[in-house]
Order: C-alpha cells, then sequence, then structure tokens
C-alpha cells in the first residue's frame, strides 16, 4: 500500500469488503487485515484514505486511542455533535461511511495496542474550551434542569447529565447501540420493529436553548416540553437513531405558528410605536 497507495486504493474499494469480512471472522488474522484498512480522515481531503498506522504516527504522544466516527458521508461527520470537541482541539477523527464498519471496529477492538475508540462513546475525555459563569447555568441550576429534563423525557432516557465536550449543541445522546448494527439487524428480520432502549442523554449547560430551557419552564410548560422533546429528538437524529422523523411534524407545526405568532406581534408593535410617534410628532408646536 505504501509503494503504490493509488494502486492500492484502487484494491481495497474493489475487495475492502472481504477484508473486512475477514477481521469479523478470523480472530488469528484480524489484526493483519486491520493494517490493509483505509478510512478517510478529518486531517486528509476528501476522497482521500489513511492507514491506521499512518493514523499512529501523527497521534500525540498523550493519545491513547483511535477515534472514529461511524458516519453516511463526510459532511455529515464534519458537522457532527460528537466531532466538535475533536475539532475545536484539533484531534484527528477517522470517518467510517459503510454500515458494515461499525461491526469490524467491535471486532478489532484494537489496532497496534491502541484501543479502537467510537467518538460517540460518553468516555471521551476530551473538554471543550470553558465558558465564564455568566454564559453557563450553575452547578446547583444544571442539577435542577437535569432533574427536570429527565422527567419530561422520562419513557426514552436513562439518564441526563452534563458534559463539557460540547461546543455549538445543546445536547447529545451516548454509550448507544449502532445505528449501522440497527440498520443490519432490520434487514435480516423485516417482521420485526426494533424498540429504541432508553439513552444516556448529555447536556451542554452553556447552549443559550439549555439556559432559555431553564429558564421558562415553569413558566411556559407546554412550550418547554415539546423544545424538550425536540432537541431529544435532534440529538437522535445526529446519532442515527430517529426511525420515522414524521413523529416530529405535529410539535414543529406548533414552533411554526408559534414563530408566526411572535413575528405577528413584533409587526404590530413596530406598526404602535409608528403611529405614537406620529401622534407626538402632530401635537408639537409649530414655530
Amino acid at each position: 500500500g505504501r509503494k503504490d497507495p493509488v494502486k492500492f486504493q484502487k484494491f481495497f474499494k474493489e475487495y475492502g469488503h472481504f477484508l473486512k469480512e475477514g477481521i469479523c471472522t478470523d480472530v488469528m488474522f484480524k489484526e493483519d487485515l486491520g493494517r490493509l484498512l483505509r478510512y478517510e480522515s478529518s486531517h486528509s481531503d476528501e476522497g482521500v484514505v489513511v492507514s491506521f498506522d499512518e493514523y499512529i504516527s501523527r497521534m500525540p504522544i498523550e493519545q491513547k486511542g483511535i477515534y472514529y466516527l461511524c458516519i453516511p458521508n463526510r459532511s455529515l461527520g464534519l458537522a457532527s455533535p460528537y466531532y466538535e470537541v475533536f475539532k475545536e482541539k484539533g484531534v484527528e477523527v477517522l470517518f467510517l461511511y459503510s454500515d458494515m464498519d461499525g461491526l469490524v471496529m467491535q471486532n478489532l477492538g484494537e489496532f497496534n495496542k491502541r484501543k479502537l475508540i467510537t467518538i460517540e462513546s460518553g468516555g471521551v475525555d476530551l473538554e471543550a474550551p470553558s465558558p465564564t459563569m455568566d454564559e453557563r447555568l450553575s452547578e446547583e441550576e444544571t442539577n435542577e434542569f437535569n432533574e427536570w429534563l429527565k422527567g419530561v423525557l422520562a419513557t426514552k432516557v436513562s439518564s441526563v447529565k452534563a458534559t463539557t465536550r460540547l461546543v455549538g449543541s445543546p445536547c447529545v445522546v451516548v454509550d448507544h447501540e449502532s445505528s449501522s448494527m440497527r440498520r443490519m439487524m432490520a434487514l435480516v428480520d423485516t417482521s420485526k420493529t426494533l424498540a429504541l432502549p432508553k439513552q444516556q442523554l448529555e447536556i451542554n449547560p452553556a447552549h443559550p436553548i439549555i439556559r432559555k430551557l431553564y429558564n421558562i419552564r415553569h413558566a411556559h410548560p407546554d412550550i418547554a416540553r415539546d423544545v424538550a422533546e425536540q432537541i431529544f429528538d435532534n440529538a437522535l437524529i445526529a446519532a442515527g437513531l430517529l426511525d420515522d422523523s414524521r413523529t416530529m411534524l405535529d410539535r414543529l407545526n406548533k414552533f411554526l405558528d408559534l414563530s408566526l405568532q411572535f413575528s405577528e406581534k413584533v409587526q404590530q408593535c413596530a406598526v404602535c410605536s409608528v403611529l405614537v410617534l406620529y401622534d407626538l410628532q402632530a401635537m408639537q408646536p409649530s414655530e
């Protein structure tokens, strides 16, 4: 592969599936086969693939594992909330596009004594830059909010806790069932609908949506509940776990209606302000 990368990439494109099958079925030679795997990287250009050995050669000394993300395509990978902190810290992530890749990583487990770690794991130990206390909920407020959110999503989450890994997203689900594995299982038995187990939700106490939701949850409980349901569904979408997005339509229509009502009120206030200003000007004595 090193002597003629272009030729090897052509070979891998044609026979890579069989190499991956070998990793899942041949315990003795799985690491040797793993040496032949090639994936796109956040540190390489689109279409350029790298090996585990190349990834390891660029790893900082303190980094213990090889990070990867199973995702349908590169643009979704770069926009993923799971990738946010890695982008912020400049840590390389491999992007895996095949449904089979998640199973391959589980069977391979590690390469050259480096653990293979999905960045969707709750055990990721990277932290985003800390916001000031004015820009985030306090520890007490966060605990209070987490209890409220867990109550709202009682049938959907097993736990809610704060995280420091998020930069621009309000929440994520972690340590969840692989979306690619769910798709493969659905293909095996099309007669059954796979129930989604309760999720572990991590929230970003510094995100504006979380802070505003904390402030309105008692004054406007119905709106707060709908927003809570929506950000959870958004987290499922980011994880590839929302089986049917049509379940959100009624809620999204409510948000559109609220947005239009707000726009109408703003417009009415603007008209009223103009009329008041006009009346005040008309009351001014003429010189």
